[in-house]
């Protein structure tokens, strides 16, 4: 009658422990039978924020003016988050894997939320138990699913007791995905796409089973690694991508370094040989950046998977959306 009990069963990929929250309202006992580390006191008013990906499901439950720190400021988009840094307002607690526990104890914050990987993040959390800060493990890059990624705002909703306003927000987001995924349904050709870039001699392509996948399937392609069962990336060497890859249709997720198509070339001229860069049909999600190049499509697109299937259907059907303006992607020419 007073409390939550939230079970993240996997932090992290192959993770062996789970983390458990127990969400208290203010005011009222402490339910026994748990430890301390387990207490969260809701709804909570100040938190630090260590991915950029959580950011969005604050926004939309207008609960930004909450966040009094951020990690990685010079990647966000957001721009309140952005001015309210500016203004100092909001304070810097780390970059990459650093982080500045004194001034994150300093914020007093009543929740920090974080992501877990395993042998990385996993000690700065124990650290922050340590210091008797609550910490909430944030796994939604992990869903196979867009629609299961955005789902991760009811998680943050439960710290604010916002459940109610969550689950309408991601209603409307479902009812507006599957909208644009009908448009593909009885299409009559599927584009053939390839996806990544050959990075230091090995091409990290999405697994068959990744969120990228998905998304190729909802908007109407065939993705070339379907059938790999790989939730995460899939790394191959030059050959055996261009052995199964060459001549597919489209090629998106390319190198974002890559302005042009003369850059593609003149970064390695074995590109030349493929398809889908002959043919001008090279996208990146890279459209939306900020001035010190952090993208808006790994921090707003989590909570906007039916924005970027339109853009993949934009992509791949350009004819289903003819007004459609590319959002998150754009054209490499």
């Amino acid at each position: 009658s007073h409390y939550k009990v939230i079970t993240v069963s996997t932090p992290w990929a192959n993770a062996s422990q789970s983390f458990q929250y127990v969400l208290v309202q203010c005011g009222t006992p402490v339910p026994s039978g748990f430890t301390a580390a387990q207490i969260v006191t809701i709804p909570v008013q100040r938190v630090v924020v260590l991915s950029t990906t959580h950011l969005p499901f604050f926004d939309r439950l207008n609960a930004l003016s909450r966040i009094v720190g951020i990690r990685q400021i010079q990647e966000v988009n957001n721009p309140i988050i952005r001015d309210e840094f500016q203004q100092g307002k909001l304070a810097a607690v780390g970059t990459g894997n650093d982080l500045n526990f004194e001034r994150i104890v300093s914020l007093k914050p009543d929740l920090v939320t974080t992501f877990g990987i395993a042998n990385v993040e996993t000690n700065s959390i124990h650290r922050l138990q340590e210091l008797n800060i609550p910490t909430a493990v944030i796994s939604e890059y992990l869903e196979a699913d867009p629609l299961g990624q955005a789902e991760w705002i009811k998680f943050i909703a439960a710290f604010l007791n916002q459940e109610k306003q969550a689950n309408q927000i991601f209603k409307t987001i479902v009812q507006e995905y599957n909208g644009m995924r009908a448009l593909t349904q009885n299409v009559k050709s599927k584009p053939t796409v390839l996806t990544g870039f050959n990075l230091q001699g090995t091409w990290y392509v999405a697994g068959g089973k990744s969120f990228i996948a998905q998304f190729i399937a909802d908007a109407g392609g065939r993705y070339l690694w379907q059938d790999n069962q790989n939730t995460g990336n899939l790394p191959l060497d030059f050959e055996a991508v261009f052995a199964k890859g060459s001549q597919a249709n489209i090629w998106i997720n390319a190198n974002p370094k890559w302005k042009t198509i003369a850059d593609a070339v003149t970064e390695d001229d074995r590109y030349q040989r493929f398809l889908a860069l002959r043919s001008k049909q090279v996208f990146n999600n890279d459209a939306r950046l900020n001035p010190e190049g952090g993208n808006d499509y790994w921090e707003s697109g989590v909570i906007n998977p039916q924005i970027v299937l339109a853009d993949l259907i934009k992509i791949l059907h350009p004819d289903l959306l003819p007004n459609h303006q590319l959002f998150y992607y754009r054209i490499i020419q």
